[in-house]
């Protein structure tokens, strides 16, 4: 059964109002502020992993083993990055969603003046099942960096034992 609070309908009208404002405000500014940071993040983690596979493109100063397994990662980047954006369009649009059913809600509440609490509450457990729904975007853009990282470190261990190969008697033997 709903719990209605008691309160004068019209102070609960006024309120929905400011709620459907604060809504509409917070869903362009999500929608803006997603997009632009969205943008750069992924275009970020493609163009390093991409730059990554294209320099080792040319390089014959790394033996082949080291060169494909460093290829390898950075062509796992390049894929994370693109499950980042995949993921997140879906994150966005189940976002959109709950916020699209919140000023619903809100709607209601101006219109008729009666508050509903129970249903504020569904509505936060619902954002917030929506916000953590969110979590794999995050994993598969830091498996895209991470990719990255030890891509380039086998690259570089690969360039250091081709350059360095007394080094590698004197680490060896030691």
């Amino acid at each position: 059964m709903s719990e209605n609070l008691d309160l004068d309908p019209a102070f609960v009208q006024r309120l929905a109002e400011t709620e459907i404002a604060n809504v509409l405000e917070s869903k362009k500014a999500l929608l803006e502020e997603h997009s632009a940071s969205f943008r750069w993040l992924v275009a970020s983690f493609l163009a390093i992993n991409g730059g990554g596979v294209l320099a080792l493109a040319g390089q014959q100063n790394i033996p082949r083993g080291y060169a494909v397994t460093s290829g390898l990662l950075f062509c796992m980047g390049i894929l994370s990055a693109l499950l980042c954006a995949w993921l997140s369009q879906r994150a966005n649009r189940a976002m959109m969603r709950s916020t699209s059913e919140t000023l619903g809600f809100w709607l209601s509440v101006a219109h008729t003046g009666e508050l509903d609490q129970e249903h504020i509450n569904a509505i936060e457990r619902k954002m917030h099942g929506t916000m953590k729904a969110a979590r794999p975007t995050q994993f598969s853009g830091w498996l895209s960096v991470l990719a990255f990282a030890f891509g380039m470190l086998v690259a570089g261990n690969g360039y250091w034992i081709a350059h360095s190969p007394e080094m590698v008697k004197v680490c060896v033997h030691d």
